[in-house]
């Protein structure tokens, strides 16, 4: 062996225990996104699994909705949701070259704000070279998680985005109120709900007071069927007879969302109220209702539908 060649190897050797010495076996990574929201919407949004395809910047195809999502992929990596509890995540990331565990968790810095730092680190190698590509892969998958968690803060501070519609607080403005009830073994149907609305109307003109807004509806799910509320906002006070009962409403706090389409439509958005309320530490004085805008009774196609949903709050 030539003297060139020898110092060539003693270099190379050189590299590698230096390389082996100062490189971690296991590289580490994190990542970290500050989000104008309550802690507790984006912890949510981050452990319901079948959210992520919603807000997630995947490049391949993805499940259904109503499945949660086993692989999604991004810049080459594999983010599998591998467990999903109270304020954090558990994500594994996988590539052609590494295995990577990592932890996602949602601090509360003020109480109307969130953190998400994105932890983890790859697996160990005692390989030296594979050290040098594990160190390098843990930089780069520090930009792409930064990119990813840019995708989780825009679309958790977009009202529309996590609920479908904007929300807005109001005042309450209808405060004198004459309502009635049914019960209905299916979900009450359009006629049904306006004949009731109807026996309001007349009621109420023959008591000589004004309609002030469009008709307000309940409907509650019980062990006895679907018990459905109807009333009608009204200028003045007028007396209860038999199943017109006069109720009042404290003109306090309440949001607002409206939304075009069916029955459906309206019930669904009523439920994404609701989790707005959780999301944002509300409570409510009094139960939710839809206000129809439109006189279903006259409108069949549901689709042209409007509906305000309402939710008094404090």
């Amino acid at each position: 062996m030539n003297k060139k060649l020898a110092i060539i190897l003693l270099l190379v050797l050189v590299c590698v225990a230096i390389d082996y010495l100062m490189l971690p076996a296991s590289p580490k990574f994190s990542a970290k996104v500050f989000i104008d929201s309550k802690a507790a919407m984006t912890t949510r949004i981050l452990t319901e699994s079948n959210q992520w395809t919603k807000w997630f910047p995947q490049e391949s195809s993805t499940p259904r909705d109503d499945e949660p999502p086993r692989s999604l992929d991004f810049n080459g990596y594999y983010f599998s949701i591998e467990n999903a509890l109270m304020n954090y995540a558990q994500v594994s990331i996988t590539s052609e070259n590494i295995r990577a565990a990592s932890l996602l968790t949602v601090l509360e810095p003020g109480k109307d704000s969130s953190v998400v730092e994105w932890k983890g680190e790859i697996s160990k190698t005692y390989n030296p070279l594979k050290r040098i590509s594990s160190f390098l892969a843990a930089k780069t998958l520090e930009n792409d998680l930064n990119k990813i968690l840019l995708e989780l803060k825009k679309y958790v501070e977009s009202e529309k985005s996590v609920y479908g519609f904007r929300v807005d607080e109001t005042k309450v403005v209808d405060t004198i109120l004459i309502s009635t009830k049914f019960l209905t073994d299916s979900f009450p149907t359009t006629k049904e709900i306006y004949v009731a609305i109807n026996s309001l109307k007349k009621y109420t003109a023959s008591k000589g007071a004004k309609q002030t807004n469009p008709p307000m509806l309940n409907v509650q799910k019980s062990n006895k069927g679907f018990r459905t509320m109807v009333a009608l906002p009204l200028n003045k006070e007028i007396p209860e007879r038999n199943v017109f009962i006069t109720k009042r409403m404290v003109a306090g706090r309440i949001i607002e969302a409206e939304v075009n389409g069916g029955s459906k439509t309206a019930e669904d958005a009523l439920r994404q109220l609701n989790l707005y309320v959780t999301d944002h530490s509300l409570s409510s004085p009094a139960i939710p209702f839809q206000s129809l805008v439109t006189d279903r009774s006259q409108e069949p196609d549901t689709t042209k539908w409007v509906t305000r949903i309402y939710y008094p709050i404090y």
